[in-house]
C-alpha cells in the first residue's frame, strides 16, 4: 500500500472479505488506492499541498483524510469485483467521502492540511477555486 496500510482496510473490511475482493490479483489494492488518491488530489489540489498530504505515514496522517482515502478505495475494490453488488454501506460511505471533496473544492469545508505556498515568500497562494460572475443577474433586453 501506498498511502494506506492494511490495518487501515481493516477497519471496514475483514481479511476474508478482502481476499475475495482481491481475487488473486495482488496489485489490485495498490490500483485501487492509487485511482483513490488521484481522485482526493484533484478535489484538494487548489487549496492544499497534495504532495505534503499524501506523503505522510503513520500517526502523521490526517485522520479524516485517512478515513476517506479508505472509504473510496474501498469502493474500488468492490466495484472491480460487481459494480453492481457494491453494499449500500459502502456506497454510503463513498458518498460520504465525495460529498466531502465536493465542499473541499467548493471553499465550505476547511480540514487541517498544509496550504500550497509561494515558493519564494512562503505565503499561502491562496489557490482557490471561486465562481466567476459579472455581478449581473436576470435577462438582456434589447430595444
Amino acid at each position: 500500500m501506498i498511502f494506506l496500510t492494511d490495518d487501515d482496510l481493516k477497519t471496514v473490511l475483514r481479511d476474508t472479505i478482502l481476499t475475495n475482493l482481491l481475487e488473486d490479483d495482488p496489485t489490485a489494492k495498490n490500483r485501487a488506492e492509487m485511482e483513490s488518491i488521484d481522485k482526493m488530489k484533484t478535489y484538494l489540489r487548489n487549496r492544499f499541498d497534495v504532495v505534503e498530504v499524501f506523503d505522510q505515514t503513520g500517526e502523521d496522517r490526517n485522520s479524516l483524510i485517512v478515513e476517506y482515502c479508505v472509504s473510496l478505495t474501498v469502493y474500488r475494490l468492490h466495484q472491480r469485483v460487481n459494480p453492481l453488488k457494491v453494499p449500500e454501506h459502502i456506497r454510503i460511505a463513498r458518498d460520504e467521502a465525495m460529498n466531502f471533496l465536493v465542499d473541499v473544492q467548493e471553499g465550505k469545508a476547511h480540514p487541517n492540511l498544509p496550504l500550497v505556498l509561494d515558493p519564494d515568500t512562503g505565503d499561502d497562494t491562496g489557490r482557490q477555486s471561486l465562481p466567476w460572475s459579472s455581478g449581473k443577474g436576470g435577462a438582456d433586453h434589447y430595444f
